[in-house]
C-alpha cells in the first residue's frame, strides 16, 4: 500500500506550488515498467513516465512518475482503495 510518494515542487522565486509529483516505486525491469505505463495509458488515459535507478548492488530498476494533471486523475482512480491514513498522499 505504501510503495509511492507525493511531493511538491515550489517556485524558487515566489515559493508558490509549481507542481505535484507522484512516484510509484514499482522497482521493475524496463519491459515490465513499459507494460505498467501502457496499461495506465490505455485503460485510464493516465500518462506516467519511467525513471531509471541504479541500486547499490549495481542492479538497474525503474519506477514510474507523473506530474500534477495526471496525478489528479490517478488520485481520483485510486481514492476508493486508499486507507484513510494515506489520504495525505492524494490531491483533489
Amino acid at each position: 500500500m505504501d510503495d509511492g510518494s507525493h511531493s511538491i515542487d515550489h517556485n524558487k522565486k515566489t515559493g508558490r506550488i509549481a507542481a505535484h509529483n507522484f512516484n510509484l516505486y514499482t522497482m521493475t525491469n524496463e519491459e515490465d515498467t513499459q507494460n505498467i505505463i501502457s496499461f495506465f495509458k490505455e485503460k485510464h488515459n493516465i500518462i506516467f513516465y519511467p525513471i531509471k535507478r541504479k541500486l547499490k548492488d549495481g542492479t538497474i530498476v525503474y519506477y514510474i512518475k507523473c506530474r500534477t494533471k495526471m496525478g489528479r486523475e490517478f488520485c481520483k482512480l485510486i481514492r476508493p482503495y486508499v486507507l484513510p491514513e494515506f489520504y495525505y498522499k492524494l490531491i483533489d
